[in-house]
C-alpha cells in the first residue's frame, strides 16, 4: 500500500472521510467506530462503494475511555511495515501526537490529519516539492518547468494506475528520449505502480 489511513470515526464522523473520492487502488482505509458512532449517510456509503481503495471496518465494543484510540494505535503499529508508505491517523484528537512523533523517530511517515482531503493536499504538495528538487534544480533541460507543469506531473504520479499510464502522461509533456531519465529521478515515487 502507498497510503494507509486509520480513521477515528468516533472523533471525526463523516467529515473525516471528505476526500475519499481521490483515493487510489494503492490506498487502504481502516475505519474504527463504536456503537455510539456507527451510522453513516447513504451518500458516504455510495462514495465508499465507488472508491477503488480498500476499506476495512473495526467496531470497538469496549466503552471505556480511549479504548478506540488505544486499539487504533495498536493496529496501526501492527500494519506499519513499509517505510516508503505514508500513514495517516484521521482525527482531531491531540492524544495521538505522541504516537505520531514516536513513529516518525523510527523512520515512518506518519501524519495526524482532520480528514482525508487534507492528506491528499499534503501528498500533492510533497510530490510537487520533490519533483521541483529533482528535475528543476537538477540544472538539466527541465529547469524551465512551470509550477503548473510540475503540478501536472505530481497529479499524474498520484492518479496513474501503472507505469505505462504514467509514461503516456509524461509523453504529453516531454520528448520520448527524456522519459527514461525522468523515471530514474522519480523511481522511488512510482514504486507502487
Amino acid at each position: 500500500m502507498e497510503r494507509v489511513f486509520f480513521v477515528d470515526y468516533e472523533n471525526v464522523d463523516t467529515g473525516g472521510l471528505d476526500g475519499l473520492g481521490k483515493l487510489t487502488r494503492n490506498d487502504a482505509v481502516y475505519i474504527y467506530y463504536s456503537e455510539s458512532h456507527s451510522r453513516m449517510t447513504f451518500g458516504l456509503h455510495r462514495r465508499i462503494m465507488e472508491s477503488v481503495a480498500h476499506f476495512y471496518y473495526k467496531k470497538i465494543r469496549d466503552n471505556s475511555k480511549n479504548a478506540l484510540d488505544i486499539i487504533l494505535m495498536e493496529d496501526a503499529s501492527g500494519v506499519m511495515a513499509d517505510l516508503r508508505a505514508d500513514y495517516y491517523i484521521i482525527s482531531k484528537d491531540k492524544g495521538y501526537e505522541t504516537f505520531v512523533r514516536d513513529k516518525k523517530k523510527k523512520g515512518y511517515k506518519v501524519f495526524l490529519m482532520p480528514d482525508i482531503r487534507e492528506c491528499n493536499e499534503v501528498k500533492l504538495n510533497w510530490l510537487k516539492n520533490t519533483i521541483r528538487t529533482r528535475l528543476v534544480e537538477d540544472k538539466r533541460r527541465y529547469s524551465n518547468l512551470s509550477d503548473k507543469e510540475i503540478e501536472n506531473v505530481a497529479k499524474w504520479i498520484m492518479n496513474s494506475n501503472s507505469k505505462q499510464e504514467l509514461n503516456n502522461h509524461l509523453q504529453e509533456m516531454f520528448v520520448n528520449d527524456d522519459i527514461p531519465y525522468i523515471f530514474s529521478r522519480l523511481r522511488d515515487l512510482t514504486y507502487n505502480l
